[in-house]
């Protein structure tokens, strides 16, 4: 077996679909996640098992397996000259296969970053459009400046939305991943009974929410400020309207939905402007209906003190305690609280076993997001 030649093979036919496979369909992508995850799994039994090459396994201790244990000694003497030979292909082999998972890798987050540069391209053409015949250039004038600032100008505001835009798809990563996570708050909904009624996903962004519900055939409304994030999901095909998700809620009808959603979206607000989102939502939801809010959790100190701030529109994180005392002030009954996304266990401090180092861990690289549920 030429290994070097199933290398080559492999990096060329990658190449080949990722042109013609990858670049239009978004599943295609999540497609080859999961195929990556297996291919990488299989790369580490296979270094595991070429570890053991030569070696004796584990047997009881009988009469029997000893005589095996003894006969398994001669031959290995016998063919000592052919062992090391097989335990050096075992290893080339698993070195080639780990070579190829990088590569692999390599050519995916290519392929994310071309199509993060696309989705900022359609930013910019939105603010094209938002500014008509004005040039890219924006010109600011002296007496605009304070306008621009508070994005009180139509053009400055427009460019500020597909700068924020574009730093949201970059921090959100792949929108295939950002699908996988949000798999956790399936799994808490389908053991909870839910209103039959619409469901509201405010600060859509690029939509994952809204293409996973339709996937279960859930009717879902999106609503985003943004107008780069929306006309990244209309042509999509999503349903989503432009605006303030207060001013949505404010003039939605009492009790009309069942499930409203806002994943990242409260740590952009200011305190007053929170509590009347949550007075609103509580007012818009069926009884029975699920609140969930999901954000960045400053009990992670990396996030609170580095991460968190990479969102220039940010405001200030927000604690779970602090959250779970605004659900409960506005009655409702918290049923599920999640800790999410955490870092790799390859970026922890070793010695685990040791008291201080998992305290000094789990402040350091535990969960950098949290989920509440709440219920009506």
């Amino acid at each position: 077996m030429n290994v070097q030649q199933k290398v080559r093979e492999l990096r060329a036919r990658v190449e080949r679909q990722s042109v013609n496979r990858f670049s239009h369909r978004r599943h295609d992508v999540e497609h080859l996640l999961e195929t990556l995850e297996v291919f990488r799994n299989s790369c580490v039994q296979a270094s595991s098992v070429s570890e053991t090459v030569g070696q004796m396994p584990p047997a009881p201790n009988t009469r029997r397996a000893r005589m095996g244990s003894f006969l398994i000694g001669i031959i290995q003497r016998a063919l000592f000259w052919y062992t090391p030979q097989i335990v050096r292909f075992q290893t080339e082999a698993a070195n080639a296969l780990n070579t190829a998972s990088r590569l692999l890798e390599t050519m995916l987050q290519e392929l994310s970053e071309q199509q993060h540069e696309i989705r900022v391209l359609r930013g910019e053409l939105t603010r094209v459009r938002a500014n008509g015949s004005q040039p890219l250039m924006l010109e600011v004038k002296p007496t605009e400046r304070m306008h621009l600032r508070n994005g009180c100008n139509g053009a400055g505001n427009a460019l500020l939305e597909s700068f924020l835009f574009a730093n949201y798809d970059r921090l959100r990563g792949p929108e295939a991943e950002t699908a996988r996570k949000l798999d956790s708050y399936w799994h808490a909904i389908q053991n909870l009974s839910v209103p039959d009624a619409p469901w509201l996903d405010l600060g859509c962004g690029r939509g994952e929410w809204l293409i996973a519900a339709g996937q279960r055939e859930q009717s879902v409304i999106g609503v985003d400020s943004n107008s780069a994030a929306v006309t990244y999901c209309q042509e999509a095909g999503l349903c989503v309207a432009q605006q303030d998700a207060l001013q949505y809620l404010q003039a939605a009808r009492s009790e009309s939905m069942a499930v409203i959603t806002a994943f990242h979206v409260i740590e952009h607000c200011r305190a007053e402007d929170l509590l009347v989102l949550l007075r609103e939502s509580v007012r818009v939801l069926k009884p029975g209906g699920l609140l969930i809010f999901e954000t960045p959790d400053p009990a992670n100190l990396i996030m609170a003190s580095h991460l968190f701030w990479r969102d220039p529109s940010h405001r200030q994180p927000i604690p779970m305690s602090l959250l779970e005392l605004m659900f409960e002030y506005f009655g409702l009954t918290i049923v599920e609280r999640l800790r999410l996304n955490c870092p790799p266990l390859a970026e922890r401090l070793p010695f685990h076993e040791l008291d201080f180092i998992r305290q000094i861990n789990g402040h350091l690289y535990g969960p950098q997001d949290y989920g509440l549920i709440g219920r009506r």
